[in-house]
């Protein structure tokens, strides 16, 4: 989206993204993952809460929050 590559051309060190892939087709997920991925070789950092992480790509810590009860 739009917003989402206004967002990420700001001059930041961290990026805190919630769901970036949602709302995209298949084909922006992998341009999205790329673009991550590029801007992780620069030293740029990522927080990501995603309910579908398939679409990353490269090594990333994952933590995962279940609710029971």
């Amino acid at each position: 989206s739009l917003k989402l590559l206004c967002a990420l051309s700001k001059k930041a060190e961290y990026f805190i993204l919630d769901e970036p892939s949602q709302y995209l087709d298949q084909d922006n997920k992998q341009r999205l993952a790329t673009l991550i991925s590029d801007m992780r070789k620069e030293g740029k950092g990522f927080l990501l809460v995603e309910h579908d992480s398939s679409w990353l790509t490269g090594e990333w810590k994952k933590y995962e929050m279940h609710c029971t009860g």
